[in-house]
C-alpha cells in the first residue's frame, strides 16, 4: 500500500542544496475528509503522492503540508510535478470526485478545483520541524524556499502589516511624504475599506471644501483624509468601524475621531443623518419576534442599547450587528441558552 511507504525524512537546512530557490506553497486543512472513499490529512498525501482541493492560479515549484496531529507543525515537503483539475485523467481522485453522490453539499464543487501533483521520489519530512507560531495557519501560504529552509516558526510566513501609529507619527517630514497626494491616498484607504462608489466621492468633496475653508488652527492633511473618510461614511449612513479605518489609514483612531469632531461643523456633519440608536432598537425588536425572545431580555437589550449611546459605544458600527451582539448580551446575562445561529 503505497499510504504504509515509508516517507524518508531531510535535514530542512540541506534543501537549498538540492534545489533551486523557488516558491513554496504551504497548505493546511483534510482534503479528504467527509468525502466516502478519500482518507484524510497526510493520509491523503502519502496515499497520493498529491493534495487538493484548491483554487491555486499559479503552479509553485514546491509543497510543504502542515499538519495539527500530534502537534501543529509544518511536517511534509515536496517537489511540485504538476498542478491538475481533480476530473483530468492525471487525476489520482477523478473517479471519486466524479460519483456526486458521494460527497457532501459542501464538496459539491470538488470537482472545479484542482489537485497538485507531487514527483514521487521528492516527498520527504522534514527535520527540525517548522513549530506553530502564534497565530493559526489557514489557507495557502506562499514564500521562497530561502526562507522556508530557515524558518523558526510559522509566524516568519505571515506578512509584515504596515503601521504609522508609532514611527511615521513622531516623523513629520516623512508623514509629509506620505500622504503629499492627498487624493490619491483617499482613494488607496477607499479601496482597501473597500467603500461604495458613493462615500468615495463624498470623501473627495469634503476633503475640497474643508481645504478651502481650512486656516492655521485646522488639523494637517495627515489626520484631515482619515477624518473626512469617517464623515462621509457617516453622511451617506455607511457603517465603519473607527478601529477598521484606523488600521488602513495608520492614524490613532483617537485622533480621527478628534480630528472629526473639529472638522464637523465646517463639514454639516456634525450629527450621523439617521438616529443609531433607534435604528439598532428596531432591529432588536425584529430579532426578537423572529426568534421568540421574551420580554426581560428584549428589556435588557435596550437598557444596553442605552447605556452604550451614551458612551458613544457604538459609533461607526453597522446597527445590525450591534442589535445582534446586544441580544446575545442580554442571552447570556439572563442566562437563556439560544442558539448562536438561526
Amino acid at each position: 500500500m503505497k499510504n504504509r511507504e515509508k516517507i524518508p525524512s531531510r535535514k530542512r537546512r540541506n534543501l537549498l542544496q538540492l534545489y533551486p530557490n523557488g516558491l513554496v506553497v504551504i497548505a493546511t486543512g483534510r482534503p479528504g475528509r467527509k468525502i466516502k472513499g478519500l482518507p484524510s490529512g497526510s493520509l491523503f498525501l502519502k496515499k497520493y503522492y498529491a493534495w487538493g482541493f484548491i483554487n491555486i492560479a499559479k503552479k509553485p515549484d514546491y509543497f510543504s503540508l502542515y499538519v495539527t496531529r500530534p502537534e501543529s507543525r509544518i511536517e511534509y515537503f515536496g517537489k511540485v510535478k504538476d498542478v491538475v483539475r481533480s476530473t483530468s485523467a492525471d487525476s489520482p481522485v477523478s473517479k471519486i470526485i466524479e460519483k456526486r453522490n458521494n460527497l457532501p453539499e459542501t464538496w459539491k464543487d470538488a470537482e472545479n478545483k484542482k489537485i497538485i501533483l507531487l514527483k514521487k521520489e521528492s516527498l520527504v519530512k522534514i527535520s527540525p520541524f517548522i513549530k506553530a507560531g502564534k497565530a493559526p495557519m489557514q489557507g495557502l501560504v506562499y514564500t521562497k524556499l530561502s526562507k522556508f529552509a530557515k524558518a523558526k516558526n510559522t509566524d516568519d510566513f505571515r506578512r509584515k502589516q504596515k503601521t504609522y501609529k508609532k514611527d511615521y507619527l513622531r516623523n513629520p517630514v516623512l508623514l509629509q511624504t506620505l500622504f503629499s497626494n492627498p487624493l490619491a491616498k483617499i482613494n488607496e484607504i477607499c479601496l482597501k475599506l473597500n467603500l461604495p462608489e458613493d462615500v468615495r466621492r463624498t470623501a473627495r468633496d469634503l476633503f475640497t471644501v474643508s481645504l478651502k475653508k481650512r486656516t492655521a488652527q485646522d488639523p494637517p492633511i495627515y489626520l484631515l483624509i482619515p477624518a473626512v473618510l469617517f464623515a462621509s461614511s457617516r453622511k451617506k449612513e455607511y457603517p465603519l468601524s473607527l478601529h477598521r479605518l484606523s488600521e488602513e489609514s495608520g492614524i490613532s483612531y483617537i485622533k480621527i475621531w478628534e480630528t472629526y469632531k473639529k472638522i464637523s461643523s465646517k463639514l454639516d456633519v456634525d450629527k450621523p443623518s439617521v438616529n443609531l440608536s433607534k435604528s439598532i432598537k428596531e432591529y432588536v425588536r425584529r430579532f426578537g419576534g423572529n426568534l421568540e425572545i421574551k420580554k426581560d431580555i428584549l428589556s435588557e437589550s435596550f437598557q444596553l442599547i442605552e447605556e452604550a449611546r451614551k458612551k458613544r459605544s457604538f459609533a461607526g458600527y453597522d446597527p445590525k450587528g450591534v442589535a445582534a451582539g446586544v441580544l446575545y448580551l442580554s442571552m447570556v446575562k439572563n442566562r437563556k441558552k439560544y442558539l448562536k445561529k438561526t
